[in-house]
């Protein structure tokens, strides 16, 4: 085994602080990899975003380098999600991959669900030879800021929106425990806590929510997710998120979103708003076990790694 790989350099960090300590050398090793975009903001959005263990390879030096890294969160005590999946592209065809995934599964021997809430096409082949199957899909849309969504059914919606009702953490909560039947709890009160803006779609008669949106910066996009609840509502919950990112000045020129599914919804946005497809990836499970809860309310995605 190349000795880059040798126990010592694998290190499983669960602690926030050492986590946070860690950000510069996961900058470093996101240049030249597919998610060479992500500098400090992204990286502290992701791993404070729940019960979040960070795994990585060293090259065990004394001037440590990271050849590769993954994250894991916790969804109670059963579940967990992998993303993050980063190596060097010197390093790889090491195993390092293989090795990194190994290890979280082990982390906490349990009969649950082990998600990858979206695979890249580059990581795919390996997760399946570790038993991981296909079980959904995911797809990226985005769109400017200012795009201007066919209102024409505007006056025959039987709801209104309205941003950061009282009880709005609460009210995605209870939602997200149904559609996901996952204890996000930790997830959702920490990415809350990350957005700029929340949305929630109720009935004019009964003030029943029946849809929510959540909304954050990252570089210059505002990034919708999750979105959960009544299909019907994702159109007039993006615009409504649209508007008051304009008047804040926040700098912003795009909006995407990572819709979970939905075919007919991803061409309705294309079609009716001019979002456009960036890409479609799967969403894998060890063993290819279903995906729990009311996944047709499930829409929109807060991450690729937290699902």
């Amino acid at each position: 085994m190349d000795a880059r790989l040798q126990p010592r350099s694998l290190q499983i960090i669960s602690d926030s602080k050492q986590r946070e300590n860690a950000m510069p050398l996961l900058c470093e090793l996101s240049k030249g990899t597919e998610f060479g975009h992500y500098k400090e903001e992204q990286w502290k959005f992701v791993l404070l975003a729940g019960d979040i263990t960070l795994l990585v390879v060293s090259d065990g030096t004394a001037t440590e380098r990271f050849l590769g890294c993954l994250l894991r969160v916790g969804f109670g005590e059963e579940d967990a999600g992998y993303g993050m999946m980063l190596v060097s592209p010197a390093a790889r065809g090491l195993g390092i991959a293989k090795t990194l995934l190994a290890t979280a599964m082990k982390l906490k021997p349990s009969q649950g669900l082990h998600i990858l809430g979206m695979c890249s096409e580059l990581g795919a082949p390996m997760y399946k030879k570790m038993g991981y199957k296909s079980v959904a899909s995911v797809t990226k849309v985005s769109a400017p800021l200012r795009f201007e969504p066919d209102t024409s059914a505007a006056p025959q919606l039987s709801f209104e929106l309205v941003v950061w009702p009282e009880g709005a953490t609460e009210t995605l909560l209870r939602m997200d425990q149904r559609v996901t039947s996952l204890d996000r709890a930790h997830t959702i009160r920490a990415v809350v806590a990350a957005s700029k803006l929340l949305v929630v779609a109720r009935e004019r008669e009964s003030s029943h929510a029946i849809g929510i949106a959540l909304a954050r910066c990252d570089a210059n996009a505002l990034v919708v997710g999750p979105i959960e609840g009544d299909e019907r509502c994702v159109l007039p919950l993006l615009a409504s998120l649209r508007s008051p990112a304009l008047t804040a000045d926040l700098q912003l020129d795009a909006i995407s979103v990572l819709i979970a599914g939905h075919d007919a919804l991803v061409s309705r946005l294309v079609a009716e708003a001019g979002f456009t497809v960036d890409f479609v990836n799967p969403t894998m499970t060890f063993g290819g076990v279903p995906l729990p809860g009311e996944r047709s309310g499930y829409i929109g995605l807060i991450h690729p790694t937290i699902g």
